[in-house]
């Protein structure tokens, strides 16, 4: 186990942040999930950041994020004042990895959290050797943060296809109730003998014709009304309904209309 060790306090951004190292690491510097939601100003700050990590806990491994709540930290983050209640369940630690990938998770339309991130990695995590080596501190690499815009575009992908996903169960909306009726429509005046035929003008008739179509649609995708078919199916009920077929009964009543209507020109 890394011992954790809390230095000192630095401001950053104007906030005093809490120093601390351990953890993943002996001198190897960290970030609690309450500072990230302050200095990326979270407004419902760590419960926030928490259920952030909780949607996407299985993004992250044991080499980016710790719970001090576990009992190989529970004491010493006790005792530095990093948990402050016993009934507290979650007190989430970030390596600068870990932290990388929190940022690519953040929603996009927050458009300052890379730079908050490249200042953080730059004034914070990069400057836990500097006073004992003399060196200046090193910037992030561009593989770095090759990795972290990787990391947010597969998010936005993931979250575009949810939504085409979510979006496409949804029941027939705008225009489509009327592309599937005009393909009805269309069936219907077609087995009815085309428009003009006496079976078309017959109102009775036609109107059993079309609610025959109607059923026999519906009844393919077993809902009550057409509106509940899913918009990923539209094109399937049109081709549905164009595979229809008239029983026989009705297509015996069609032929005799459409006949007496010959005879009596």
């Amino acid at each position: 186990m890394n011992n954790l060790v809390l230095k000192e306090k630095q401001e950053f951004m104007g906030i005093q942040i809490p120093v601390i190292e351990g953890g993943f690491g002996e001198g190897q510097k960290v970030v609690l999930a309450k500072t990230v939601a302050e200095i990326h100003q979270y407004e419902n700050g760590e419960k926030s950041i928490n259920l952030l990590i909780n949607r996407n806990i299985d993004r992250f491994d044991s080499n980016d994020l710790i719970n001090l709540c576990n009992e190989n930290f529970k004491v010493s983050a006790r005792n530095l004042g990093f948990i402050t209640s016993n009934a507290q369940k979650q007190c989430f630690l970030l390596s600068q990895r870990g932290y990388t990938k929190l940022v690519a998770m953040m929603d996009n339309s927050n458009d300052k959290k890379w730079d908050v991130m490249n200042n953080l990695i730059d004034d914070y995590f990069s400057m836990r050797n500097q006073l004992s080596s003399g060196q200046a501190p090193k910037e992030i690499s561009a593989i770095d943060l090759f990795e972290s815009q990787l990391l947010a575009l597969r998010e936005v992908e993931s979250r575009v296809e949810e939504v085409d996903k979510k979006f496409e169960d949804l029941p027939l909306i705008g225009g489509e109730p009327e592309e599937l009726q005009k393909t009805v429509r269309q069936v219907g005046t077609k087995a009815l003998g085309g428009h003009g035929s006496p079976a078309y003008k017959d109102k009775s008739l036609s109107s059993k014709v079309y609610k025959n179509v109607w059923k026999f649609v519906k009844e393919q995708f077993n809902v009550n009304t057409y509106k509940a078919i899913k918009r990923k199916y539209l094109s399937k009920a049109k081709e549905i309904a164009e595979s229809y077929t008239l029983p026989f009964y009705l297509q015996e009543e069609i032929e005799l209309i459409n006949s007496q209507g010959k005879m009596n020109i």
